[in-house]
This record gives structure tokens, sequence and C-alpha cells, in this order.
């Protein structure tokens, strides 16, 4: 499977790759290779288009392709897609990606469309059937470094503060391998399911402010982390090589084993096992 950014039902987003060659990407801005270099660069420089490969869900397939094209002093979003997938393309491109590299508004064919990021709705506490987790901080999206906004919780059984989690409310190439959400839970109050209330409880607050999936990733020996994503209800996608050019890659991972959960999927059933994060 190819990495992919984002998918809904419908519709999947994924950086190209060199076998995307007979795409019919628009012409005299940046050849292919450029375009997937800058997949992994920021900011977006003016002088090369980034763009995401547009396939069908659960396909890596390429049938066209959304960007962000130099245009004047700023960009436009340009898109070439399938009628039948062109409107889930350009909803997931547009919220998903110009404001990771500090971009507000975009023209897309004489319209300004807005693309400003905005804080996920909600009161500073979620409540799960085992933990409360009470926010500690929200930190918007860092453009020089092409992090995407994230919300951090304390982690709560009753008064006691039994471990912290963390929720990043967006998708890039290093959350592919790095995950959406994460979770400690401290030594003494592993084994008995918090960690999992957690990640379910983050998935159903992302999921109401319309996020359309979540990552959950560890390396492939961390049994407990791959036993807690089941039971939140993530269910296994593969096992992927962290690329070279990643801070995963220079934390010495080499490896990222990936869970995957959408808006209305069933429960998944694991053994059970202790948690870490």
């Amino acid at each position: 499977m190819t990495p992919y950014l984002v998918e809904n039902a419908r519709v999947r987003l994924r950086p190209l790759v060199p076998e995307d060659e007979s795409l019919a990407l628009p012409g005299g801005e940046g050849t292919l290779r450029e375009r997937i270099e800058a997949s992994s660069r920021h900011p977006v420089h003016a002088w090369t288009s980034y763009t995401l490969a547009v396939c069908a869900a659960g396909t890596d397939a390429s049938l066209g392709y959304a960007a962000l094209a130099p245009f004047h002093d700023g960009f436009r979003f340009e898109l070439s897609a399938p009628e039948t997938l062109a409107e889930d393309a350009a909803a997931l491109f547009l919220r998903f990606v110009p404001h990771r590299f500090g971009i507000c508004e975009l023209d897309c064919g004489g319209a300004p469309v807005p693309c400003a990021w905005e804080a996920l709705p909600g009161g500073q506490t979620l409540y799960g059937e085992r933990v409360t987790l009470r926010r500690t901080r929200s930190d918007a999206p860092d453009t020089e470094r092409g992090w995407v906004a994230a919300e951090h919780f304390d982690i709560c059984a009753g008064l006691l503060r039994v471990g912290t989690c963390s929720l990043r409310t967006g998708y890039n190439e290093a959350l592919f391998y790095g995950g959406n959400l994460s979770y400690t839970v401290f030594p003494a109050f592993r084994g008995r399911g918090y960690a999992a209330d957690a990640a379910r409880t983050m998935a159903d607050f992302a999921f109401r402010a319309g996020l359309p999936q979540l990552a959950i990733t560890c390396v492939p020996d961390n049994t407990a982390s791959r036993k807690t994503a089941l039971r939140a209800g993530f269910r296994p996608e593969g096992v992927f090589p962290i690329p070279k050019t990643l801070g995963l890659y220079a934390e010495n991972r080499r490896e990222a084993c990936r869970y995957v959960r959408k808006p209305g999927d069933p429960p998944c059933p694991a053994e059970g096992g202790t948690e870490t994060g």
C-alpha cells in the first residue's frame, strides 16, 4: 500500500510517487520529482506546486490530482479529478492542507476561498466510560515545521491523574507514520483499560468535529500499544518502513505499525494486556 494522508468514505489523498509519471499534471510548474520532494518540504516554495494524487477510497491508483500552485504573489487551488470524487477531494484538501503552510485564502477560479484553521469545538473536559480527559492546552499549527494543530489532555480516573494523551487534528506525511493519537498511562495504573478508553474518547471528540479518520501507530514489537489500539476500535492497516527524511527515523524508529479508525467503524475485539503509549 502507498502511504496516504487522509481519506473519507469516497476519496483518498496521497503524496505523489514515481509511478504517477503518467498523471496529467499541469505543465510548467515543476517536474514530478520536484513535486515529490515538495511533499516533505516546509513551507511551500513559490517555484513549485504542492500536489497530492486523488484516488478512490481504499485504493492507490491515481485518478487525478489536487494542488497548491504558484499564482502571482500567492497560491491557487487546482483540481483535476472525476466528477464523482471532485467535491470530496476539494473538501478534504482545502480543510487539511493549506493551513499547514500558513495559507489562509486560495484563489479558486477567480473566487477567494478561506482556508483558515479553526480550533476544535467543545469544552475543556471530555468524558469516557472509565476516564475523564481534562484539556491542558491547544497548539496551533506550526507552519515553519509543517506541524498540524494538537489538543493535549490529562487522563484522570476519579480524582487521580493517571496519564496524558494528545490528539493531532490534521494530516501530513509525518503523521502517517507518527499517528494522530498518542497516550501514556503511568506504570502504577496500567492494565485497567484507561489508555483504550482515552483513545476512544478522543476519537469520538474528533469525529464529532468532522475529522474523517484517525491513526494510532507504534513500533511493531510494542505488543501492549497494539492491543490498546485494537481495544479502542482501530483496525490494523500494516507495517510501513519509515523514510530516512523524517524525524522518527532519527529517533531510531525504522518501522511503524499503523492502526486506523473511521466514523461508524464497529468495535474490533482484542486480547487483554497492559497499555503504554
